[in-house]
């Protein structure tokens, strides 16, 4: 009876550690490879990798201007203030498209009738007296030939534009300053790995993923207000510049 007994509880011991054995096997199937976990910014990161932020910036001259100028026109009545003001932008839009400006490169930005009221002395409160009105109209015009700009804004100003007057410049497509920034964002991300792994005696073998926070485009370059004068006014155009960021993370082997 002893031994009978020995085998059944040796048998139920066996028993239960395949039980064991084989819950182990199942937990480890279910939950699979391990990658790791995420990091900053959302990347996720296999094992055996190092991450690395870049950026990247291009640069090109502008292609194409704009001219921001209008007219401002006092008057005792509405109606009187929008005709002067009606006669004086004919003017002024007239001598912009002597330059070679085409009609649809003219483009009304804002248009504006407001009241002027008389100046109230302190502690007055009756009502405000309306004693005339302004009458504001501005017109946005596109100059393909960034050369011509100076011209443009001079050839309004003459003509007695004299409000809103400004310049900005732009690039027609950005798309090639975009790629080219992004590549060389990657470029750096890839050296400063290459460095990092250098110095812990390792060695790059590959890209595990990339993320991109964008490519800035170009802000418009815009110059100040200028007077109007006799003499040419000068336009620079400069640079317009395009910036990339990415975060790269890049395999290693020891």
């Amino acid at each position: 009876m002893e031994t009978r007994r020995a085998i059944v509880l040796g048998g139920a011991a066996a028993g239960f550690v395949i039980v064991v054995l084989a819950l182990l096997l199942a937990l480890t199937v279910a939950r699979g490879p391990q990658l790791g976990s995420p990091v900053a910014g959302g990347l996720s990161t296999a094992p055996y990798t190092i991450v690395a932020e870049g950026n990247g910036e291009a640069s090109a001259p502008p292609d194409v201007g704009y001219v921001t100028i209008g007219v401002q026109t006092p008057a005792p009545t509405a109606a009187e203030a929008t005709d002067a003001n009606a006669q004086a932008m004919a003017g002024v839009i007239a001598a912009i498209k002597a330059q070679g400006v085409a009609d649809k490169d003219v483009q009304t930005q804002g248009f504006s009738v407001t009241p002027v009221y008389a100046t109230q002395r302190p502690g007055d409160s009756s009502p405000p007296t309306i004693t005339g009105y302004r009458v504001s109209n501005t017109v946005r015009v596109t100059v393909e030939n960034v050369g011509n700009v100076g011209k443009v804004l001079d050839a309004g100003l003459r003509a007695r534009a004299n409000s809103a007057v400004g310049v900005s410049f732009a690039l027609k497509d950005s798309t090639s300053l975009q790629q080219q920034a992004l590549k060389d964002a990657v470029s750096q991300a890839k050296a400063k790995a290459e460095a990092i792994a250098a110095g812990a005696g390792l060695k790059l073998t590959g890209t595990y993923s990339i993320t991109e926070s964008g490519a800035t485009p170009p802000r418009p370059f815009v110059t100040a207000q200028p007077a109007a004068s006799a003499a040419a006014t000068p336009i620079e155009t400069g640079q317009l510049t395009v910036t990339g960021h990415v975060q790269v993370a890049f395999q290693y082997a020891h």
